[in-house]
């Protein structure tokens, strides 16, 4: 197989959540895929494993957004902005047992360039079902930035088994 050096990139992207652009981004944006398996054994090999099966599969999105106004903190925090007496302010609610899946949302991430996010098909990564973790950070420092931390569990279409698609999101 030839070398192509014109496959190589840089990755910085937009985010978009509920068709909302969650504006500058600190640092990397990762997309961890896990699977995980089931281990066969048998007895007359001890505790040798004869084969995996394949149980299950876990699809996230994390990045830290670096502007920090209410309604980013609102998406990071799965929380809400209202408003008040003098202003505005986000409510951090006990929600026990929330239904995530239910207000999962469309998360998609394009390619940046020449900066601007990517109108090219092909340079998106989408999923239709993501809901925010509320795995928040919220440093206050004299030598970093401040940013929220989000994660983003992204669940499959129970029809399909499909998470999410990278390119034309209308592709089968």
């Amino acid at each position: 197989m030839a070398l192509n050096s014109t496959l190589l990139e840089l990755g910085p992207c937009q985010i978009t959540f509920d068709g909302v652009d969650q504006g500058i981004l600190l640092g990397d944006v990762e997309i961890p895929i896990e699977e995980e398996f089931a281990e066969l054994h048998g007895s007359q090999f001890g505790k040798t494993i004869l084969n995996h099966i394949k149980s299950g599969k876990t699809v996230m999105c994390k990045a830290s957004l670096a502007e920090t106004d209410l309604q980013r903190l609102a998406t990071a925090i799965g929380g809400v902005v209202t408003a008040g007496g003098t202003g505005q302010g986000v409510v951090i609610r006990n929600d026990v047992g929330a239904d995530l899946l239910a207000g999962a949302k469309v998360l998609e991430l394009r390619k940046w360039i020449n900066g601007v996010a990517s109108a090219d098909v092909a340079d998106r990564v989408t999923f239709p079902k993501a809901a925010v973790l509320g795995k928040t950070k919220i440093v206050f420092s004299s030598e970093k930035q401040r940013s929220y931390d989000v994660e983003w569990h992204i669940y499959p279409d129970t029809a399909t088994g499909i998470f999410g698609r990278v390119g034309d999101p209308t592709a089968a």
